[in-house]
């Protein structure tokens, strides 16, 4: 059978919000592979609201459209990773 090459160990930073569900989808799939990727993990908690403001942008829950897409986003990537 075919040898398996080694893959180098990987750092990822993986910079996220609880409050934000990507994070947590990345988080979830991050973690599912990591062995698989042979990933180093490194977690950097950073605040979304602070970011947003900084940057004049507004979280979906002010603006309708983006609440209606996040909605269905959301639910794409659950099945997807179900």
């Amino acid at each position: 059978q075919g040898a398996k090459m080694a893959v180098a160990k990987r750092t990822v930073e993986l910079f996220y919000d609880v409050i934000s569900p990507y994070s947590w989808f990345g988080f979830e799939v991050l973690c599912r592979y990591r062995s698989r990727w042979n990933l180093d993990l490194q977690f950097r908690p950073f605040y979304l609201a602070g970011v947003m403001g900084a940057s004049g942008n507004k979280p979906p829950g002010l603006v309708p459209a983006k609440a209606m897409y996040m909605t269905r986003d959301l639910e794409r990537l659950r099945d997807f990773y179900q």
